[in-house]
This record gives C-alpha cells, structure tokens and sequence, in this order.
C-alpha cells in the first residue's frame, strides 16, 4: 500500500496535468454562479441595511419574499451544477487514459451520464450520514469513513446506491484507522490552504474599509458598531466570493484525484490479500 506522501504526490501531478480542464468546468458551473448568487443578493443586502436598527422588524419584513424567492430559485441551480460537476469529474478522474488529459467535453458527456446517479446517491448517503449522526453522533463519523470510497465505486463499477456503499464498507474494514488519519491529513493541508485564502481575501477587505475605520471612534471599532456604506459591504462580499471560489480550482480537483488515487490503491491490496 502507498504511504500518504505518495498518494498526495501522485495528486498533485494529475491536478497540474488535469488544471485547465478542470479549471474551465468549475468556472463555468461553479465561479460564475456564485458570482451571480452574490449579485442576485444585492437587493435583499441593500433592503436590511436601510431597515431601522431600533425597529423590532417581522421575518417576512426582513427577508421579503420577493427578493429570497430569486436567490433560493439560483441556490438551487446552483446545487444541481455542483452535483454534475461532481458527476463530471468522477467521470474524467476514473475513466481517462492514462497520462492522456480528457478534453472538456468528454468530461461534461461522461457528467451527463452519471448525473441522475451521483445525485440519488448524493441524496440517501446524506439522509442516512444526518440520521446516524443526530441519533448517534460517533456512527455517524464512523459510516462517514467507510462510505468515504462509494461515489468512486458506484462510477467506477456501475452499482447501485446500496451495493456502493457495501463495497466501501469491505474496502475500508480492517483499515478504518488508516483511512481515518490519511483523510484527516489531507483536510489538515486543505484547512491550512483555506486559511490563506480567508487572510488574503481579509486583507484586501481591511485595506478597502481603512479610510472608514479611521474616521470612527476607537470606541466603536472596539465594539464593531461601525456601520460601513452599502456599496463597500458590497465590494467586500464579491471580494470574499471571488477567494472562496478561487479555493475551490484548488481544493476540488485536488481531493477528487486524492480520493481517486487512495480508491485504486486500496481496491489493489485487497485484492493482493
């Protein structure tokens, strides 16, 4: 079996060899609609910040149904994009040849047919991770690790929902620990690289609010009562939109590959055993 250096390696090669693919599908379904999230926002942002502070404002009055209706209705888009592009990428990730790059398209083909699929089982693996982990919390990690490989296999193998996660629970039984600490060593990297993201981002966001900052009282940037004009709120929240999402060109095609990679090789020492 390949050690976690090895298997993150191996990851990182195939993310370079793989980024402008990958890079094109998650602007296109991922960066642009979140950006069009935010922009749909705007009006429900501009509607609380002219609310009075000292009114005690209903729920309807302060999330009017007219302006949440548009941004749920794009949230939901939003969501389906997100299961195809999950779909696309099993898809490249497990069926391109070896050291060839899968074009675009035949990425977004291979998205298509898996769709209905990735999203059923996207569907009943998080009703069953929610139950497991509301009326018993440590299950719920527990099934989280043995179900972690089932995506790949129901692509890869073409089962069902049921018969995945059967196969990952035997994948992964007798190596639950292993599993475990390769995964959260792989979230530890991917929290430090969010991390830099978030102090990037936070940077830029308080070298635009300085000029405010330094008119306000000492004491009221001590007790963040300062209110700061709608249209900086706004350039703030693109700004924390744009390196959430650039994260993302990172952090998704990386972990795919990651899980891909720990997959194989674990599906080739069971079979050795």
């Amino acid at each position: 079996m390949k050690s976690f250096g090895e298997l993150f390696n191996e990851s990182w090669k195939e993310y370079k060899t793989n980024f402008k693919v990958y890079s094109v599908i998650i602007f296109l379904f991922l960066f642009i609609p979140s950006i069009i999230i935010v922009a749909a926002g705007i009006p429900l942002t501009a509607h609380i910040y002219n609310l009075d502070s000292n009114i005690d404002y209903s729920f309807l009055e302060i999330f009017k149904p007219s302006l949440i209706t548009p941004l749920i209705l794009i949230w939901i888009i939003s969501l389906i994009l997100q299961f195809f592009v999950t779909a696309s990428f099993l898809y490249n990730s497990l069926f391109k040849k070896q050291n060839k790059v899968m074009t675009v398209k035949e990425t977004l083909s291979g998205g298509r047919k898996y769709f209905w699929k990735v999203f059923g089982f996207s569907v009943v693996t998080a009703i069953l991770l929610i139950f497991l982990t509301l009326a018993f919390i440590i299950p719920g990690i527990i099934f989280m690790i043995f179900w972690i490989f089932a995506a790949y296999i129901l692509v890869n193998e073409n089962t069902g929902i049921i018969e995945s996660l059967k196969k990952s629970y035997y994948l992964v039984k007798g190596r639950w620990w292993r599993t475990f600490g390769f995964i959260l060593l792989y979230f530890i990297i991917i929290i430090a690289i969010s991390i830099a993201f978030s102090l990037f981002a936070e940077l830029i966001n308080l070298a635009i609010k300085a000029p405010y900052n330094l008119k306000a009282p000492l004491e009221n940037l001590i007790k963040e009562t300062q209110k700061y004009p709608l249209n900086i709120l706004i350039i703030t929240s693109f700004i924390e939109q744009i390196f959430n999402s650039l994260l993302v060109f990172i952090t998704l095609p990386l972990g795919v590959f990651f899980l891909k990679n720990f997959y194989l090789d674990m599906k080739r020492s069971k079979k050795k055993q």
